[in-house]
């Protein structure tokens, strides 16, 4: 079984791909056992590009993921 999701918008945070991770887990988990989890990324952007924001503490995202 295999889930995906794309965000609509560019990222580097370690914390959104955390809580879209905790999105797919929650949404598809249905209580049994679990063999194995993995996580794919793709179109990824070096760490020194940033897609700011200005609706958000960005510097405060950075620090925290």
């Amino acid at each position: 079984m295999s889930r995906t999701h794309s965000l609509t918008y560019y990222t580097n945070l370690t914390m959104n791909v955390y809580r879209v991770c905790l999105y797919i887990f929650d949404t598809y988990y249905k209580g049994g056992p679990v063999r194995q989890i993995g996580i794919s990324l793709s179109n990824v952007a070096p760490d020194d590009v940033l897609q700011l924001d200005l609706f958000q503490d960005n510097e405060k995202q950075r620090n925290l993921g």
